[in-house]
Formats: C-alpha cells, structure tokens, sequence
C-alpha cells in the first residue's frame, strides 16, 4: 500500500471516530419535565421537554390543562453541564417546596409558602468538568406556585440556571413523553380549531374547561368589509384562499353545498352593508376639467 492510499485510511478513520464521539457525546437539549395531579380523583400526568425551570403560576393557574390548579408536582431529569471543574452553589426564589439533586447528591432544599424576594441557597459542592445527572421535584403548597432556579461559582456570580447546559439522554424519551407530546399536538388543535365553542363542556368536566378558546373574528358588520362573491369563495375553501386559516371547510361540492354557500353570503354581506365602492382617486386630467 503506498503512502498516499495510507493517509487516504487514516483520515477515514479520524473522521470516522470524531463523527462517532460527536454522537456519542450529543445530548438533546432541555430537560424531561413530568407533571402529575395530585388529586385522588384525577391521577393525570404529562411529560414534556422544557428548557429550563422556571415558572410563576397563580393560585388558581396549573402547568397544563390536564393538571388541577389545588395540588400537584413536576420532576425534572436529565444532565447538567459543567464547563469548569470547581465549587459550584445552587439557589433559588421558591413557593412551594423544591429539592434538587446532581450526582444523587442534594444541592438545595427550598421551601416557603409565601411569595417572597429573599433567595434560599444551599451547600458548596464541589463538580468536576462534565455532564452531571440532574434531578429536581417540586410540590405545589397553598397559593400561587413559582421556582426560579439559579447557580454560581469562583468563575462567575449567580445567575439564573441556562438553558444551555441542561440536556437530556436519547434512551431518556420514554413512550410516555411521545404521548404526551401527541396528546398536545391534538389539545392545540383543539383550542386553536375552538372545538368548545359549541361542544361545551358541562361543569363538572375539569379537563375541557381548562381548554383556552379561540375568538373568531367579529361578524356583526362584515358587509362593511367584504363583498358576497369573497365570502363565496371563502366557504368554499378557506385554506386555499390563507393556508393557515383555522376555519374548516363547511360546505359540500354539490348542489346543495352550492346553494347553502350562496345563502350564507348573502346574509353575511347585509350585516352592515353594502360594502361601499372605494372612491376614484382625481388624476391630473381631472383635475384640469
């Protein structure tokens, strides 16, 4: 084998291993957040990716709709990064009660039940440079609930936990995370569509009355604004008109889809019409006359 076939096999083979430590290495960035309902009556929980922890919830506000607003707790897990071997001190504003672990090893214990401006610190630790795993619970108390968690160390002064260091592993994603995300993805639908505008719920449903509701646009004097011939179109098909319009399409392709589109303008267009003709702008020959 000559030498230019020689270096040809050894830069495949660095850059064969330097692309397998960056896998290795990669982490997916945030950490696994999971929520569970505290109430005996309602055992939900909801897993999902947040960047950070981080919130400030009223009394009566939950982390998710699926979550009551009276008792609950989240868990947080994955990796924190550590760039600089030293002593590092963990801290936090905290309403509730909040305990978070590196190493296994408790970092903080925060509790109060009032909204307060004082920060609880804990112990000096000692890291060294690398990925650390990461684990913080907290239990909701009387009142509003909040966690703003911050650290510091002899390299820098406190400042509220980054985003960039906390990571998760792949195997971490468990099937209960992929439900999770996909039962959001149908909840934004849902409250994005405003299914509750007319499939309301009853009292005693928590869930769906969590759910936020879309206003749609006021039409009480739309034919001060459209034409008849638009609305027809419109109903038609409102996404080929705005690709991401929420309005479903209604109507059929028949006659009678036809007639129903037709009729439907027509009494749209006398709230508040006729839509007036825009005014001729003068030019210059008109001017002159």
């Amino acid at each position: 084998m000559n030498v230019v076939a020689l270096s040809s096999l050894f830069l495949t083979i660095v850059s064969v291993a330097g692309q397998t430590n960056d896998a290795e290495t990669k982490r997916p960035a945030g950490l696994i957040a999971i929520y569970r309902d505290a109430a005996p009556a309602d055992a939900a929980e909801v897993w999902r990716i947040e960047p950070t922890i981080a919130f400030f919830l009223r009394h009566d506000e939950s982390p998710h709709p699926r979550i009551g607003s009276k008792a609950w707790q989240a868990e947080w897990r994955g990796q924190i990064q550590v760039l600089r071997a030293g002593t590092y001190r963990f801290s936090a504003r905290v309403v509730g009660r909040l305990r978070v672990l590196v190493d296994d090893r408790e970092v903080l214990a925060a509790s109060a039940s009032l909204v307060q401006s004082e920060m609880i610190a804990g112990p000096e630790i000692d890291l060294p440079a690398g990925d650390h795993p990461l684990r913080a619970e907290f239990t909701k108390s009387e009142g509003p609930a909040r966690v703003q968690l911050f650290w510091e160390s002899a390299s820098f002064t406190r400042e509220p936990l980054p985003w960039m260091v906390l990571t998760h592993r792949p195997g971490d994603e468990t099937p209960q995370l992929a439900r999770s995300q996909l039962q959001d993805r149908g909840r934004f639908l849902v409250e994005e569509l405003s299914c509750v505008a007319c499939h309301r719920p009853g009292p005693e449903d928590d869930v769906p009355n969590r759910l936020a509701r879309r206003e749609g646009p006021d039409l009480s004097r739309v034919g001060e604004r459209a034409y008849a011939g638009w609305i027809y179109h419109w109903l038609e098909d409102p996404q080929a008109f705005r690709p991401q319009a929420v309005m479903p399409r209604m109507f059929s392709d028949d006659e009678q889809g036809h007639l129903e589109r037709h009729a439907v303008a027509r009494f749209l267009v006398s709230l508040g019409g006729p839509l007036q003709p825009p005014r001729k702008v003068p030019n210059e020959n008109d001017l002159r006359n």
